[in-house]
């Protein structure tokens, strides 16, 4: 082997393991844990349905269709720890009175996790 092919080949190797370390760097940005914490503040009470519990929603898909995350949650507070590095949700929740009726969603909340 001549001494220019060991150059090419140790070039080409560092190159292959540039390439390999980005990867591996991009593959640990998206495996990384990512949270979000929603919070709201509870509706009022009437004296014949005050909310229990609440429900979480979150749609990946800008608002066309929401999935359930969490059901009759008693804090005002959730964190959504399944959201993925780099990717947009909108969430909603709705609130659940002793009767088991739920309310309509509230106002949506549009959120991008960072990578």
């Amino acid at each position: 082997m001549t001494p220019g092919m060991k150059k090419g080949l140790v070039l080409g190797f560092a190159i292959l393991l540039i390439v390999v370390a980005y990867l591996s760097y991009e593959w640990w940005l998206d495996s990384r844990p990512h949270a979000v914490t929603l919070s709201w503040q509870a509706p009022d009470a009437t004296p014949d349905s005050p909310p229990l519990r609440y429900n979480i929603y979150r749609s990946d898909d800008g608002g066309t269709s929401f999935t359930c995350l969490s059901r009759r949650v008693t804090a005002t507070t959730f964190q959504d720890v399944e959201a993925k590095a780099g990717k947009a949700y909108r969430y909603t929740v709705t609130s659940i009175d002793e009767r088991g009726r739920e309310s309509a969603r509230s106002a949506s909340v549009d959120v991008k996790v960072p990578r």
